[in-house]
């Protein structure tokens, strides 16, 4: 996985503070010289910013055979109507529909079930893959990811960081494979869907209660 928030220069350095586009070329096409397939570019959508740049991108990933992950902004629930959120979340609902129109095979990734588009485009197939994650139910309840963090505590949900499991105890040297094991199995119990589908009303709907 590489990030690259936009193909033009001036754009990169205003997302990331740096003047490191041209790096991050680089190191896209070393990765694929190595042979690490598929190389997978992060593109996080930010109204304002980078939303023009979109198809750009997906015609940039078709000519250089990288698999385009177009990725939602996303925030914890409590900042959601907040004014950053409010400027910069770009919806990706009608960008999916249309290439949901466009494309000539559709596949699932297995995390998240994400759509997995082929665009044919040029003469070439874009594949894009869209992650979206707000308000969506059904990506968190396909979601399979234990994340590490650098204290060696396993974090099984992303937004949340009131469910972190010890996964080596007081000794990392100490830990055994049946210790470790227990951990996982510990933490994935923990594992709940952030954004859930309730019953209000009779009705099923989308909400951000927990």
């Amino acid at each position: 996985n590489i990030s690259m928030h936009s193909i033009d220069p001036g754009g990169f350095e205003f997302i990331t503070g740096v003047e490191a586009l041209d790096i991050v070329v680089e190191g896209i096409n070393a990765a694929q010289e190595a042979g690490l397939n598929p190389v997978k570019v992060n593109f996080v959508a930010l109204q304002g910013i980078n939303e023009d740049q979109i198809w750009k991108m997906i015609e940039n990933s078709a000519e250089h055979n990288y698999t385009l992950q177009i990725i939602e902004y996303e925030v914890p629930r409590e900042l959601e109507n907040s004014e950053e959120y409010m400027k910069y979340h770009y919806p990706l609902e009608p960008l999916e529909q249309e290439l949901n129109k466009l494309a000539k095979k559709i596949e699932h990734n297995s995390l998240h079930d994400r759509p997995l588009f082929h665009i044919p485009v040029s003469g070439n197939t874009a594949k894009i893959e869209i992650v979206r994650p707000m308000h969506n139910y059904h990506f968190c309840d396909n979601c399979t990811r234990m994340r590490l963090t650098s204290l060696g505590e396993l974090k099984p949900c992303l937004m949340r960081s009131d469910n972190y499991t010890p996964a080596f105890g007081p000794s990392r040297k100490k830990a055994t494979d049946a210790d470790i094991e227990t951990a996982f199995v510990t933490a994935t119990s923990k594992r709940e869907p952030y954004w859930r589908k309730v019953e209000i009303n009779e009705n099923q709907v989308l909400c951000n209660t927990s």
